[in-house]
This record gives C-alpha cells, sequence and structure tokens, in this order.
C-alpha cells in the first residue's frame, strides 16, 4: 500500500511540474505514461473509487476531470478568437493552415450532433450567441441577403440584368431565384418577411415589364 501511495505521489508531483512547465495537461504526444495515469484518475474517480484526499490534491491543479468537455470548450474559445479574426468567413477543411482545417473539422462536427439533437441546450446557447450557422443552407441565405442589403443601401436600386459587373449579376440572378421561390411559396416565413421588407415585389414588378420568366 505504502509502495501505491509512494508512485501516485510521485506521478502526482510529475504532473504538477508539467503543468507549471507546459501551462496545460499532458496529451499522448507530450508523455505517455503520464497522460494514461491521469486517464486512470478520471476513471476512479467515475467508479467512486478515488479517495477523497488524492481527489483534493488534484482539485488543487484544477485538474480536467471531463475530457471531452474541456476539449469542446477549447475548441469553442478557438472558434471564437478566430470568428474575432475572421469576421466574414467560418473555418473552411480546404484551408492548408493546420488549426483553421481541425477548427472546420470540429464545426462540422457541430452540425451533426445539432442535427442528431445531441448537442445539450447550454452549447446550442453559446453557440447561438456567436451565430453559428447550424443550417449552412440558410446560412448562404443570409450571407445574399445581407449582400443584397448592403447594394440596395449603396446604389438605392435593385441589380439589373443588363448590367456587366459581376456582382450585380450575382445578385441579380439570386433576386429572380428568391423571386421563383416566392412564387411557388417554398422560402421560409422569416425569409419571405425580408424580402417583403426590402420591397421584392419592385423587383418583381421589374422582372414582368421585360418578360422575363420567373
Amino acid at each position: 500500500m505504502e509502495k501505491h501511495q509512494k508512485n501516485w505521489d510521485r506521478l502526482y508531483n510529475s504532473l504538477v511540474q508539467f503543468i507549471k512547465t507546459n501551462n496545460k495537461f499532458p496529451d499522448k504526444k507530450d508523455d505517455q505514461k503520464l497522460y494514461t495515469w491521469c486517464a486512470v484518475q478520471r476513471l476512479k474517480k467515475k467508479r467512486n473509487n478515488l479517495s477523497k484526499e488524492k481527489e483534493e490534491k488534484l482539485h488543487a491543479v484544477n485538474f480536467v476531470w471531463d475530457i471531452q468537455k474541456e476539449i469542446w470548450e477549447k475548441n469553442y474559445d478557438l472558434l471564437v478568437e478566430y470568428r474575432n479574426k475572421n469576421s466574414k468567413r467560418w473555418p473552411s477543411q480546404r484551408s492548408k493552415e493546420p488549426l483553421e482545417h481541425k477548427l472546420a473539422v470540429w464545426f462540422l462536427g457541430i452540425r451533426k450532433d445539432y442535427k442528431n439533437k445531441k448537442l445539450s441546450k447550454e452549447r446550442i446557447e453559446k453557440l447561438k450567441k456567436i451565430q453559428f450557422p447550424f443550417y449552412p443552407r440558410e446560412h448562404r441565405w443570409q450571407n445574399n441577403f445581407d449582400s443584397l442589403e448592403k447594394w440596395l443601401a449603396k446604389t438605392g436600386k435593385f441589380p439589373e440584368r443588363a448590367s456587366k459587373d459581376a456582382m450585380e449579376q450575382k445578385l441579380f440572378n439570386w433576386c429572380r431565384y428568391q423571386s421563383v421561390k416566392l412564387k411557388y411559396d417554398v422560402l421560409e416565413e422569416y425569409q419571405k418577411k425580408k424580402l417583403e421588407d426590402i420591397g421584392i415585389q419592385k423587383f418583381i414588378e421589374e422582372l414582368k415589364k421585360f418578360d422575363i420568366v420567373i
């Protein structure tokens, strides 16, 4: 028993030293033995097989009992930091930057968990605070609508078909597509309202004047 305690104390001290030096807990690449020891402590606590004295000592170094929760929170913070630096886009899997690619993979996992109703209310609320795009189609729709709003604020008119400006042509085609969706009543209610509020009917009337089929 004494030998076991000495071994526990030795590894505990190694953990304390590792945290002081690296400001984090060890992973497999850092120290396999210490990483495994930490995993054993978590398992023992889960099974109510860890003494109160040991648990208190681990609490003293802010021991991470729920590693999955810790990873989630860390990725969330990294995503917030990424968005603060890149407010107009979300992480892409195509990125050659390791951190962005890693966040993009996590990002897709979040969408999957949300779709399968595996996200807690607490996490959903945290993600909503940073306007997380749970549904990619709706996110793309909103981006296009925002671009149209900016266009209207800048020019005071809807995009025209005959324009040679690439952005104006893109917005014209998007507006025309939305007109078709309105005609067949396949838009979400909030989307209909947003289009009505910016006067989409005026655009539709212009299409009819030029016999443009919608």
